[in-house]
């Protein structure tokens, strides 16, 4: 169970949790020191959990869709239509318009006209969500994370690169808790 591998990996304890994985299941694996028993530090640090490699093979993007950073919840402001869209359990064609809304005149998030949500209720009622399934999709959605991804992408030349900063307490001192650089194929 890689849920239970992943909370065997963070909590503070050698106790295993029924389907995860502690030091002996590690060490039978050929690890030595693992697991850490504290959060993650880095992504790639993910790749060492018991379970991980069946996640690699069926969604081999899954850098691209998986933060250690985050306080759990999606950011209704921020996130990719095809994110909420799962989230919420209905089809991208009808969260679009919420990105649309939050990213104002200019279609783009992250400038002054932006124009984000406050009230996650409100949208969920404007979405037509069920009642019944409101509290479920409460427990994934959030409008306020203290936690923001920022991506730039330069070009020179016949090079292209996109260089990404995930910043903790955006809104009050921000910290930077992780920064990496990736090489883009130049179309």
């Amino acid at each position: 169970n890689l849920i239970a591998c992943l909370q065997d990996w963070v909590d503070d304890n050698d106790e295993t949790t029924p389907g995860g994985a502690e030091i002996y299941e590690y060490e039978g694996m050929g690890y030595k020191n693992f697991p850490f028993n504290r959060p993650f530090y880095s992504r790639s640090e993910l790749t060492y959990v018991k379970g991980w490699k069946q996640v690699e093979e069926l969604f081999p993007e899954w850098r691209s869709w998986f933060t250690i950073w985050s306080r759990g919840k999606l950011d209704l402001n921020e996130a990719e239509p095809k994110l909420l869209a799962m989230a919420c359990n209905m089809e991208e064609e009808y969260v679009r318009r919420i990105r649309d809304e939050v990213a104002g005149y200019d279609g783009i998030l992250g400038t002054s006209d932006d124009a984000k949500k406050n009230n996650l209720d409100d949208v969920l009622v404007s979405l037509g969500i069920p009642e019944i399934d409101q509290q479920k999709i409460r427990n994934r959605l959030t409008v306020q994370d203290s936690t923001t991804r920022i991506e730039s992408i330069g070009k020179a030349g016949d090079q292209k690169r996109k260089i990404v900063l995930i910043i903790g307490n955006r809104t009050g001192v921000p910290s930077l808790l992780e920064r990496y650089e990736e090489i883009i194929p130049y179309e």
